[in-house]
Protein backbone atom coordinates (compact mmCIF):
# COMPACT_ATOMS: atom_id res chain seq x y z
CA UNK A 1 0.00 0.00 0.00
CA UNK A 2 0.96 3.60 -0.25
CA UNK A 3 1.37 5.08 3.17
CA UNK A 4 3.74 6.77 5.45
CA UNK A 5 5.58 3.52 6.12
CA UNK A 6 7.21 4.24 2.77
CA UNK A 7 9.15 6.90 4.67
CA UNK A 8 10.65 4.29 6.99
CA UNK A 9 14.40 4.01 6.56
CA UNK A 10 16.26 0.73 6.80
CA UNK A 11 19.79 1.56 7.84
CA UNK A 12 23.04 -0.18 6.99
CA UNK A 13 24.27 -2.32 4.15
CA UNK A 14 21.81 -5.12 4.90
CA UNK A 15 18.90 -2.70 4.67
CA UNK A 16 20.20 -1.35 1.38
CA UNK A 17 20.49 -4.86 0.01
CA UNK A 18 16.94 -5.66 1.06
CA UNK A 19 15.59 -2.48 -0.48
CA UNK A 20 17.49 -3.01 -3.73
CA UNK A 21 16.25 -6.57 -4.07
CA UNK A 22 12.75 -5.61 -2.86
CA UNK A 23 12.64 -8.91 -1.03
CA UNK A 24 9.46 -10.18 0.61
CA UNK A 25 9.26 -10.13 4.37
CA UNK A 26 11.52 -12.58 6.18
CA UNK A 27 8.52 -13.70 8.16
CA UNK A 28 5.85 -16.33 8.30
CA UNK A 29 2.70 -14.39 7.44
CA UNK A 30 -0.14 -15.91 9.42
CA UNK A 31 -2.92 -13.65 8.21
CA UNK A 32 -3.35 -10.70 5.85
CA UNK A 33 -6.80 -9.20 5.35
CA UNK A 34 -6.49 -6.26 2.98
CA UNK A 35 -10.17 -5.40 2.67
CA UNK A 36 -10.10 -4.98 -1.10
CA UNK A 37 -13.82 -5.63 -1.62
CA UNK A 38 -13.60 -8.91 0.29
CA UNK A 39 -12.53 -10.32 3.65
CA UNK A 40 -10.29 -13.05 2.23
CA UNK A 41 -6.90 -13.90 3.71
CA UNK A 42 -4.21 -13.16 1.12
CA UNK A 43 -1.56 -15.03 3.13
CA UNK A 44 -2.73 -18.34 1.73
CA UNK A 45 -3.57 -19.72 5.19
CA UNK A 46 -7.34 -19.46 4.74
CA UNK A 47 -7.81 -17.33 7.84
CA UNK A 48 -10.67 -15.62 6.06
CA UNK A 49 -12.83 -13.01 7.73
CA UNK A 50 -16.61 -13.04 8.11
CA UNK A 51 -18.71 -9.92 8.41
CA UNK A 52 -21.08 -9.25 11.29
CA UNK A 53 -23.47 -6.52 10.29
CA UNK A 54 -23.62 -4.92 6.87
CA UNK A 55 -20.45 -5.43 4.80
CA UNK A 56 -18.90 -2.17 3.60
CA UNK A 57 -15.63 -1.30 1.93
CA UNK A 58 -13.88 2.03 1.50
CA UNK A 59 -13.44 3.28 -2.07
CA UNK A 60 -9.66 2.98 -1.86
CA UNK A 61 -9.72 -0.32 0.04
CA UNK A 62 -10.19 -1.38 3.64
CA UNK A 63 -13.13 -2.32 5.84
CA UNK A 64 -15.50 0.61 6.32
CA UNK A 65 -16.79 0.26 9.87
CA UNK A 66 -19.72 2.24 11.21
CA UNK A 67 -19.69 1.02 14.81
CA UNK A 68 -22.32 -1.63 14.10
CA UNK A 69 -20.32 -3.92 11.81
CA UNK A 70 -17.04 -5.77 12.20
CA UNK A 71 -14.93 -8.67 10.92
CA UNK A 72 -14.26 -11.94 12.75
CA UNK A 73 -11.81 -14.72 11.92
CA UNK A 74 -12.62 -18.13 13.36
CA UNK A 75 -10.24 -19.40 16.03
CA UNK A 76 -7.70 -21.82 14.57
CA UNK A 77 -4.43 -23.38 15.62
CA UNK A 78 -2.67 -21.26 12.99
CA UNK A 79 -3.59 -18.14 14.97
CA UNK A 80 -1.73 -19.42 18.02
CA UNK A 81 1.57 -17.59 17.69
CA UNK A 82 4.84 -19.04 19.02
CA UNK A 83 5.94 -16.94 21.97
CA UNK A 84 9.64 -17.43 21.21
CA UNK A 85 9.22 -15.53 17.94
CA UNK A 86 9.29 -11.94 16.74
CA UNK A 87 5.55 -11.38 16.37
CA UNK A 88 4.23 -8.46 14.33
CA UNK A 89 0.61 -7.28 14.26
CA UNK A 90 -0.15 -4.34 11.99
CA UNK A 91 -2.95 -2.45 10.26
CA UNK A 92 -3.66 0.78 8.46
CA UNK A 93 -6.40 2.86 10.06
CA UNK A 94 -8.41 5.93 9.14
CA UNK A 95 -10.68 6.67 12.13
CA UNK A 96 -13.57 9.05 11.66
CA UNK A 97 -14.54 9.55 15.29
CA UNK A 98 -13.53 12.85 16.84
CA UNK A 99 -12.32 12.69 20.43
CA UNK A 100 -11.36 9.04 20.16
CA UNK A 101 -12.20 7.15 23.35
CA UNK A 102 -11.65 3.41 23.12
CA UNK A 103 -11.87 1.68 19.75
CA UNK A 104 -10.60 -1.80 18.97
CA UNK A 105 -8.45 -2.31 15.90
CA UNK A 106 -7.46 -5.98 16.26
CA UNK A 107 -8.52 -8.21 19.15
CA UNK A 108 -7.93 -11.80 20.24
CA UNK A 109 -8.30 -11.68 23.98
CA UNK A 110 -11.13 -12.01 26.50
CA UNK A 111 -12.30 -8.53 27.48
CA UNK A 112 -10.57 -7.63 30.72
CA UNK A 113 -8.31 -10.69 30.51
CA UNK A 114 -4.67 -11.43 29.73
CA UNK A 115 -5.05 -14.52 27.56
CA UNK A 116 -4.21 -13.06 24.17
CA UNK A 117 -3.54 -9.69 22.55
CA UNK A 118 -5.25 -6.55 21.37
CA UNK A 119 -4.38 -3.34 19.55
CA UNK A 120 -6.69 -0.38 19.97
CA UNK A 121 -7.07 3.35 20.48
CA UNK A 122 -7.64 4.55 24.02
CA UNK A 123 -7.95 8.24 24.86
CA UNK A 124 -6.51 9.21 21.47
CA UNK A 125 -3.41 7.04 21.90
CA UNK A 126 -2.43 3.61 20.68
CA UNK A 127 -2.57 0.81 23.21
CA UNK A 128 -1.43 -2.79 23.00
CA UNK A 129 -2.00 -5.60 25.44
CA UNK A 130 -0.02 -8.81 25.01
CA UNK A 131 -0.62 -11.30 27.78
CA UNK A 132 -0.17 -9.41 31.03
CA UNK A 133 1.84 -6.58 29.47
CA UNK A 134 0.17 -3.26 28.66
CA UNK A 135 1.87 -0.59 26.55
CA UNK A 136 0.35 2.81 25.75
CA UNK A 137 1.78 5.07 23.06
CA UNK A 138 2.77 8.67 23.53
CA UNK A 139 1.75 10.10 20.16
CA UNK A 140 -1.90 11.11 19.63
CA UNK A 141 -3.93 9.35 16.94
CA UNK A 142 -5.88 11.87 14.89
CA UNK A 143 -9.30 11.35 13.33
CA UNK A 144 -9.56 11.38 9.53
CA UNK A 145 -5.84 10.77 9.12
CA UNK A 146 -4.41 7.66 7.48
CA UNK A 147 -2.08 5.99 9.98
CA UNK A 148 -0.02 2.80 9.89
CA UNK A 149 0.00 1.13 13.31
CA UNK A 150 2.12 -1.82 14.38
CA UNK A 151 3.15 -3.64 17.49
CA UNK A 152 6.10 -6.01 17.73
CA UNK A 153 6.61 -8.60 20.45
CA UNK A 154 10.16 -9.95 20.50
CA UNK A 155 10.12 -13.22 22.38
CA UNK A 156 13.56 -14.25 21.15
CA UNK A 157 15.24 -12.09 23.80
CA UNK A 158 16.13 -13.23 27.32
CA UNK A 159 13.73 -10.52 28.47
CA UNK A 160 11.01 -10.17 25.81
CA UNK A 161 10.10 -6.68 24.61
CA UNK A 162 6.88 -5.11 23.39
CA UNK A 163 7.07 -2.10 21.04
CA UNK A 164 4.55 0.20 19.38
CA UNK A 165 5.15 1.94 16.06
CA UNK A 166 3.15 4.68 14.39
CA UNK A 167 3.87 5.28 10.72
CA UNK A 168 7.04 3.22 11.05
CA UNK A 169 8.43 5.33 13.89
CA UNK A 170 8.94 3.88 17.36
CA UNK A 171 6.32 5.33 19.71
CA UNK A 172 6.87 3.31 22.89
CA UNK A 173 8.58 0.15 24.12
CA UNK A 174 8.76 -1.86 27.33
CA UNK A 175 9.95 -5.14 28.79
CA UNK A 176 7.25 -7.78 28.37
CA UNK A 177 6.05 -10.97 29.99
CA UNK A 178 5.44 -14.33 28.36
CA UNK A 179 3.27 -14.40 25.24
CA UNK A 180 -0.10 -16.01 25.95
CA UNK A 181 -2.35 -17.29 23.16
CA UNK A 182 -6.11 -17.26 23.62
CA UNK A 183 -6.85 -20.48 21.79
CA UNK A 184 -10.60 -20.32 22.31
CA UNK A 185 -11.48 -16.92 20.89
CA UNK A 186 -12.06 -15.68 17.39
CA UNK A 187 -9.91 -12.83 16.13
CA UNK A 188 -11.93 -9.66 15.63
CA UNK A 189 -11.31 -6.53 13.62
CA UNK A 190 -13.14 -3.42 14.79
CA UNK A 191 -14.67 -4.68 18.05
CA UNK A 192 -13.75 -6.45 21.30
CA UNK A 193 -14.66 -10.01 22.32
CA UNK A 194 -17.97 -8.84 23.81
CA UNK A 195 -18.96 -6.80 20.78
CA UNK A 196 -18.19 -3.45 22.42
CA UNK A 197 -15.59 -0.70 21.93
CA UNK A 198 -16.43 -0.57 18.25
CA UNK A 199 -14.15 1.16 15.77
CA UNK A 200 -15.61 3.81 13.46
CA UNK A 201 -13.74 4.48 10.25
CA UNK A 202 -11.61 2.34 7.97
CA UNK A 203 -9.29 -0.50 8.95
CA UNK A 204 -7.30 -2.17 6.18
CA UNK A 205 -4.32 -4.39 5.49
CA UNK A 206 -4.49 -6.22 8.80
CA UNK A 207 -1.43 -8.47 8.99
CA UNK A 208 -0.08 -10.91 11.56
CA UNK A 209 3.29 -12.58 11.15
CA UNK A 210 5.98 -14.35 13.14
CA UNK A 211 9.71 -14.82 12.65
CA UNK A 212 10.51 -18.04 14.55
CA UNK A 213 14.29 -17.82 14.33
CA UNK A 214 16.26 -14.58 13.85
CA UNK A 215 19.43 -16.37 12.67
CA UNK A 216 19.09 -15.31 9.04
CA UNK A 217 18.41 -11.73 10.07
CA UNK A 218 21.43 -11.75 12.38
CA UNK A 219 23.66 -12.80 9.51
CA UNK A 220 22.48 -9.76 7.58
CA UNK A 221 23.33 -7.58 10.57
CA UNK A 222 19.81 -6.31 11.12
CA UNK A 223 18.68 -5.18 14.54
CA UNK A 224 15.01 -5.37 15.48
CA UNK A 225 14.70 -1.66 14.75
CA UNK A 226 16.02 -2.25 11.24
CA UNK A 227 13.76 -5.27 10.88
CA UNK A 228 10.61 -3.53 12.01
CA UNK A 229 7.74 -4.32 10.97
CA UNK A 230 9.26 -6.87 8.76
CA UNK A 231 5.83 -8.17 7.88
CA UNK A 232 5.10 -4.88 6.15
CA UNK A 233 8.27 -4.92 4.05
CA UNK A 234 6.34 -6.07 1.02
CA UNK A 235 4.19 -2.95 1.29
CA UNK A 236 7.20 -0.71 0.88
CA UNK A 237 8.15 -2.69 -2.21
CA UNK A 238 4.70 -2.09 -3.62
CA UNK A 239 4.65 1.59 -2.73
CA UNK A 240 6.18 3.11 -5.85
CA UNK A 241 3.24 5.35 -6.70
CA UNK A 242 1.94 8.47 -4.95
CA UNK A 243 -0.64 8.47 -2.14
CA UNK A 244 -4.25 8.48 -3.25
CA UNK A 245 -5.93 10.92 -0.87
CA UNK A 246 -7.56 10.94 2.52
CA UNK A 247 -9.07 7.46 2.35
CA UNK A 248 -7.23 4.20 2.23
CA UNK A 249 -5.54 2.46 -0.65
CA UNK A 250 -4.15 -0.97 0.14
Amino acid sequence: MVGSLALMRISGLAGALLAAACLPAMADTILNLKGNDNALDSSGNNNNGVWSGTPAYAAGGGFDLSGSNYISVASAAGLDLPGNSVITVSATIDPTTAGLARERIVDRIDAGGSNGFLLDIQADQLRVIAGNTILIGTNPVAANVLTDVTFVYDGTLATPTLSLYENGVLDATTAAGIWDNDTGSDLRIGVDSNGFNAFQGVIGDVAISAVPEPATISVLGLSLAGLLPVARRRKICASSSAATGSRMAV
